[in-house]
């Protein structure tokens, strides 16, 4: 299953109309990974959220302690925070999946328990204080994209994390996939649509899914965690083109921000070697991927 959806890692990505009160002018919603071919677009302004929400102290007789999600069973605990029981906010536990806490933290907005599998499932990147990536982050329940951007952000705050972007997915789309890593980030990436990010937003890529070993010698510039891998997509491997010194920087992370070329769009080997002798050495991985690109559309 995985093999087959490495080829369609570059598929378009769908989009949604942002709630009203999200807007700001007519922001274009950008695409999962970087474009090669198409036109600069417009990022996503960054958005400041006054959302009302609902300031009502659930109990825990008041709902059930446990849901279905799929075939699994997951129970209802309490969190922590400050203010979570007045935003109705719990976390989701499945006793049967503890392996899925390495890839993926489930919250439900617990206002309208019944209704949950009709709303959308928001899913967010969470990084740390570096930028680097830790987990996946599911909010069910979310009465609509203002309260999920607000109730996510301010969950991670707590830990001192951030979200980098939060996209909108059905729950039809996620059910068979939010057990495994890479069948969820293949969905996040294909099925899911960008609703909001944080500035200067970088997409990250499962540690499994390229060949960590680089293809072509050359000397890159110092990289810190927010450094973007450059990788190429041929045929059916995804090898790395820049980004031996950001792999060093730690051997346990299980994601990395990345920039996707495909050799299907003109990009080949040849071509990235002979750009390669073009520039000035150190070579910085954002200089490499403009001028690819620029080869490219010219």
């Amino acid at each position: 299953m995985i093999k087959s959806q490495v080829d369609n890692l570059h598929a378009p990505e769908p989009t949604t109309t942002l709630d009203s009160r999200v807007q700001q002018g007519d922001a274009q919603l950008i695409n999962e990974l970087p474009p090669i071919l198409e036109d600069d677009q417009q990022a996503i302004p960054a958005i400041t959220v006054q959302a009302p929400l609902r300031a009502q102290k659930i109990t825990r007789k008041d709902f059930p302690q446990s849901l279905e999600l799929n075939q699994h069973i997951a129970h209802i605990h309490p969190l922590h925070e400050e203010n979570a029981s007045a935003q109705a906010l719990y976390v989701l536990e499945i006793p049967s999946l503890p392996e899925i806490s390495q890839h993926l933290a489930l919250l439900i907005h617990a206002s309208d328990l019944q209704n949950w599998q009709q709303r959308p499932i928001y899913l967010a990147e969470q990084i740390n204080a570096q930028g680097c990536f830790i987990k996946y982050l599911a909010l069910l329940g979310a009465e609509n994209p203002v309260q999920a951007i607000h109730l996510m952000n301010g969950f991670t705050e707590q830990s001192q994390h951030h979200i980098a972007a939060i996209k909108e997915i059905s729950w039809e789309n996620l059910a068979e996939n939010f057990t495994d890593f890479e069948a969820l980030f293949y969905s996040y990436t294909q099925k899911a649509a960008l609703i909001w990010t944080s500035e200067s937003y970088t997409p990250f890529i499962p540690a499994q899914l390229f060949q960590t070993q680089k293809f072509i010698q050359f000397e890159e510039s110092p990289a810190d965690f927010k450094t973007p891998l450059l990788l190429l997509k041929d045929r059916q491997k995804i090898r790395v083109i820049h980004g031996q010194k950001r792999l060093r920087l730690s051997g346990t992370e299980s994601a990395y921000p990345y920039f996707l070329l495909e050799r299907h769009h003109g990009v080949s080997w040849q071509l990235i070697q002979n750009i390669i002798t073009q520039l000035q050495s150190p070579i910085d991985c954002y200089q490499l991927y403009e001028a690819i690109q620029k080869h490219i559309s010219d």
